[in-house]
């Protein structure tokens, strides 16, 4: 696994493309934190965590231990952008 400065700068393509790798890398990260917060939601909440359709993997939804903290982070950004979670600085309603 790469160290966590060098999988930071390379998921950080803001001027360019992604490699695929690098692409799935963070989709399948972001799936694991989003799964994640949906699971603690559930525990706290006693509801149903449901993964959406396109975050959900074919097998098994992945593990955030299975990520370094560097791609967590970014795929925690990917979420923010994407506005699926919130920071709690937004007021909104979210898992």
């Amino acid at each position: 696994m790469a160290d966590d400065s060098e999988e930071a700068r390379r998921l950080d393509r803001s001027e360019g493309g992604m490699p695929q790798h690098d692409a799935d890398v963070l989709c399948r990260s972001a799936s694991a934190v989003y799964y994640a917060i949906l699971q603690a939601h559930a525990c706290r909440t006693g509801e149903r965590a449901t993964l959406p359709t396109l975050l959900c993997p074919r097998r098994n939804p992945p593990i955030p231990e299975d990520f370094s903290e560097a791609t967590l982070y970014e795929a925690e950004l990917f979420l923010l952008r994407l506005g699926m979670i919130s920071d709690g600085r937004s007021g909104s309603a979210d898992a």
